[in-house]
């Protein structure tokens, strides 16, 4: 489809899209070939002229028959210069436009043994404010040149018309070239800046077709000496067979940007050759100003289509260039690790780690009795207490071959022969003919630990006085013992002797049930290897729930 351009004599309006409605082009069956144009906004007023471009000039082509009409009441546009608006082939004039004018024009026309149809939407707007439609002219030179639009020159030299200029709708005496030539501008020179060409048509009366610039006069910029932003590192790792992009961003001054587009460069080489016209790299070049600062900065970006094994063994540079200096910056590809790889040694890390907490984990007590060895705590404390564990216990007929076992030799055969832990056990340490409450008090508060042996017919009255299973001795002890572990809050290690069987803990008093679900209790397998072996796992973990110092013997111990 060919394409059909419209020419607007409408110097500097900035060509807002409309929101026309169009009209669905193929409705009705038409088997025309149909173009649709933007929407054009025009202020009210003007002299508008309309042509299409793509038949030539108007006035040389003339065997093309064209009609003309608008969509509002489909009425017909004549030819008749004496029309306000009219046609002339392909161009359409109006002499001047009206908002009422607003609507959709549309041209038909034969060629090629073919039909063609054209619409073009129009858009009358109130020019109370032009301000705000006419693009910006932001300078920041001394003696600035505005130049009319070519179109309008084009057309004014046809028609034989007249130059003039206003300056916020003033008329500016003695301007009357196509361009405005200002001297020793100032702020106070932001103005809107109007060419305006008057011209006859058919002798009629005078039209005015007009174009404005509205003139934003900025502070005077300068250029500083260049420092470069970006890139800060001399290597950038990138993986071969893929596309790159580099960004070289430069600091060159202030306010400059106008004059930078002219006057500055920024360019990449590859071993100091241009790249400009190898195949596979290009380069675009910019500059923006930061505000409010008005820092200006150029920006070179380098694209390589697919970076090449070549290219990691190049040297890269990005020449930053204004009027006052020049620096540069050499950048060298480097390979970048693979994702396979990244994975592959991110998976190793994990696993070492994971197995790290593992043995950490599972060794935790072997580290801990290990390094007791060798630390200051290892040393004796002077606590003021003289036993390293209180030993609590209640007798059952069919548990006490195993406990008396249990105490009396494996307990007493790791704790106090092979580690030097002072030990109480009541039946073996207690001292005749003293009060037996007020004997186990003391023990107990002169205890740094309370060892409570569990079995599976542990009391479940915790009451002082009662009469739980045992010995009223082992009750005492049992009583008291648990009555400090909760008071006191004193550590408690649980030793369980046999299977408590389907009843789990739960015929325990509520007191053991407290500290069984605090610390799950330590078994003790007489059939085991490790029964009396300090360094079985189950010693270990005795061990480790021991005080880290040894008590001191006290004269007052008998």
């Amino acid at each position: 489809m060919r394409m059909i351009s419209l020419l607007v004599l409408l110097l500097g309006f900035s060509g807002v899209t409309c929101s026309c409605d169009l009209p669905d082009p193929l409705k009705g069956g038409s088997t025309c070939e149909n173009y649709t144009d933007s929407c054009l906004y025009v202020p009210e007023g003007e002299a508008v002229y309309i042509a299409s471009d793509t038949l030539g000039d108007p006035d040389v082509n003339k065997t093309i028959q064209f009609t003309w009409r608008r969509e509002k009441g489909n009425t017909s546009i004549s030819s008749s210069e004496e029309e306000r608006i009219h046609h002339h082939g392909p161009a359409l004039l109006f002499l001047p436009i009206y908002l009422n004018d607003s609507d959709l024009y549309i041209a038909r026309y034969d060629m090629a043994g073919k039909c063609h149809i054209l619409y073009v939407p129009v858009k009358v707007v109130a020019a109370r404010d032009p301000v705000g439609f006419y693009t910006p002219l932001n300078i920041s030179d001394t003696n600035p040149k505005i130049a009319c639009l070519e179109i309008v020159k084009d057309r004014c030299k046809a028609e034989k018309g007249v130059f003039s200029w206003d300056r916020n709708s003033t008329l500016m005496a003695g301007e009357a070239g196509e361009d405005l030539q200002l001297q020793g501008v100032t702020k106070a020179d932001s103005a809107l800046y109007t060419c305006r060409c008057t011209w006859r048509h058919m002798e009629h009366m005078a039209y005015n077709t007009t174009a404005s610039r509205n003139l934003i006069v900025e502070d005077k910029g300068f250029f500083s000496n260049i420092q470069i932003i970006h890139p800060t590192t001399k290597e950038l790792m990138v993986h071969p067979g893929y596309p790159l992009m580099i960004k070289c961003k430069a600091l060159i001054g202030t306010n400059v940007c106008s004059k930078c587009q002219r006057e500055c460069q920024g360019m990449w080489a590859k071993n100091n050759h241009s790249l400009n016209s190898i195949d596979g790299y290009r380069q675009n070049f910019s500059c923006n100003m930061e505000e409010p600062s008005k820092k200006s900065f150029i920006t070179s970006t380098l694209i390589i289509d697919k970076v090449q094994e070549s290219d990691l063994k190049a040297s890269f540079r990005c020449r930053a260039k204004s009027p006052t200096d020049v620096k540069y910056h050499y950048l060298t590809l480097k390979r970048a690790e693979s994702l396979t790889s990244l994975l592959v040694a991110l998976m190793c890390v994990s696993a070492v780690f994971l197995l790290a907490t593992a043995a950490i984990k599972y060794f935790a007590v072997d580290l801990v009795l290990f390094s007791r060895r060798f630390l200051p705590c290892s040393k004796a404390r002077n606590d003021g207490l003289q036993y390293d564990v209180y030993v609590v216990y209640q007798s059952e007929e069919a548990m006490e071959e195993i406990l008396s076992r249990f105490l009396y030799q494996a307990l007493l055969q790791v704790l106090e022969k092979k580690c030097g832990f002072r030990v109480f056990i009541h039946g073996r340490d207690a001292i005749p003919g003293e009060d037996r409450l007020r004997q186990v008090d003391e023990r107990v508060m002169l205890s740094r630990r309370l060892m409570v042996v569990l079995t599976p017919g542990s009391e479940v009255n915790e009451t002082l006085g009662s009469s739980p299973s045992g010995p009223p001795s082992e009750a005492v002890d049992w009583q008291i013992g648990l009555h400090h572990a909760l008071l006191q809050e004193m550590r408690v290690i649980l030793v369980q002797l046999g299977d408590m069987g389907p009843q789990g803990y739960t015929h325990l008093s509520p007191t053991l049930q407290h500290l069984v679900r605090k610390s799950a209790p330590l078994c003790w397998r007489e059939d085991s290897l490790g029964a009396s072996r300090w360094n079985s796992r189950f010693w270990k973990r005795v061990r480790y729930a021991m005080p880290s110092a040894v008590a001191k013997p006290s004269s007052s111990v008998v």
